[in-house]
């Protein structure tokens, strides 16, 4: 769900002017820098937590990891962050933005 906060910004977006498509492209872009901090840091901690065991253990700290794996990780990762933003702006555009902005 999201936030009233959010809505209302989205809807004061509207009333000043901004078309549709920026809106969708802003709210795109918000995910794409969302799921590549998620899997930078992700991916960060991991090796950090893993070097030393692995390095232990086969002797070497970077995991073997296929690269068809890494893109499925990464190609999920970004599909959910830009379906789990996308909907809910996409539910916020269809209400009338004045409607919106008076609730408040």
């Amino acid at each position: 769900m999201i936030s009233f906060e959010r809505r209302r910004d989205i809807a004061l977006l509207r009333v000043i002017g901004t078309q549709t498509r920026q809106i969708r492209a802003m709210a795109a872009w918000e995910a794409v820098v969302v799921a590549g901090t998620a899997l930078l840091l992700g991916a960060a901690i991991a090796l950090g937590t893993l070097a030393p065991i692995l390095d232990t253990a086969f002797g070497s700290p970077v995991p073997y990891v296929p690269w068809t794996v890494l893109a499925g990780i990464g190609a999920g990762t970004l599909l959910l962050a830009l379906s789990a933003t996308g909907l809910p702006v996409r539910a916020v555009m269809r209400r009338r933005a004045i409607t919106v902005v008076g609730a408040a």
